[in-house]
């Protein structure tokens, strides 16, 4: 959505797994509570247990305002967007024995500290359905759409990975006949059963290739692109690619009428997309012309 150019925020708080986690941020967001970081020590490292390893840091102040930062955006964006997208990863969570709060990340923490659970399609269901109640009553126009990630979790184990997934998919089925506003996009079975072929998979024969990622886009432009977003977007996506051509020789003639090429189309672009910014795009081509 971000290389298309689309106003999205995409994970916030970092990539987050379990419907847990994802909620819980989500209730405080629409609560509209102000963000109180709860700061743990991981060797020289400051962490939040409801926040990704990225937002950690060596200066607690930074590793505060980063996440502070995230929040606030989060919030804005919330209350801006007319299309929140969910993906749930797995339905096994980690719960701290000391407090029993469900944890978004370990952090590399000692298994000691933690209870592992599964969490059932009632319980998740039951607390989904309240936020998006509650979202619903204050926001009526939007639109929230669940997917399952297609990623296998197989430290768990071929069948309890499978059970897990199960789990998120029934929650989803019933969250998406109880709103109107909620519906599902099955990314998980497009990947496990209309992409089966190893060619669909990274090295490690668990997360999608590049070429499973752009048949998972375009089944996605189907659905929520009408015809001009879609030759807009197969504009945006040649761009793109442009900006991961390797010149091999940049200072060539050849080099030059080809960043001239690519800068006509962002003057075309721009008359069609009036207000997108691509000023970066431009900066990337205008290095290679020279005086």
């Amino acid at each position: 959505m971000l290389q298309h150019k689309f106003d999205s925020l995409s994970n916030p708080f970092g990539v987050l797994y379990n419907p847990a986690s994802i909620l819980q941020h989500l209730e405080r967001l629409l609560s509209g509570d102000d963000l109180q970081p709860d700061l743990n020590m991981s060797g020289e490292l400051h962490f939040d247990y409801r926040f990704h390893g990225s937002f950690s840091h060596p200066s607690s102040e930074k590793a505060k305002q980063n996440m502070m930062a995230a929040d606030k955006r989060a919030s804005n964006q919330l209350k801006e967007a007319g299309f929140i997208f969910i993906t749930w990863g797995t339905a096994w969570v980690y719960r701290l024995k000391k407090s029993g709060q469900i944890v978004a990340n370990c952090h590399k923490q000692g298994a000691s500290k933690f209870h592992r659970e599964k969490l059932s399609p009632e319980e998740i269901t039951t607390a989904w359905q309240r936020f998006l109640s509650d979202l619903f009553d204050n926001f009526p126009d939007k639109q929230v759409v669940i997917t399952v990630s297609p990623v296998r979790h197989l430290k768990d184990g071929f069948a309890e990975n499978q059970r897990s997934k199960a789990a998120l998919l029934l929650a989803a089925e019933h969250l998406e006949n109880s709103f109107e506003q909620v519906s599902y996009f099955p990314s998980y079975e497009i990947m496990l059963d209309d992409l089966r072929d190893y060619r669909f998979y990274a090295d490690d024969l668990t997360h999608p290739s590049s070429e499973a990622v752009e048949y998972l886009w375009a089944k996605f432009s189907g659905v929520y692109f009408n015809e001009s977003t879609q030759h807009l977007n197969k504009q945006l996506a040649a761009l793109h690619a442009a900006l991961n051509h390797r010149l091999q020789f940049p200072c060539s003639s050849s080099a030059q009428r080809f960043a001239q090429s690519q800068l006509h189309k962002i003057t075309e672009l721009e008359k069609q997309l009036p207000g997108l910014n691509f000023a970066d795009e431009k900066l990337h081509f205008q290095q290679f012309i020279t005086t």
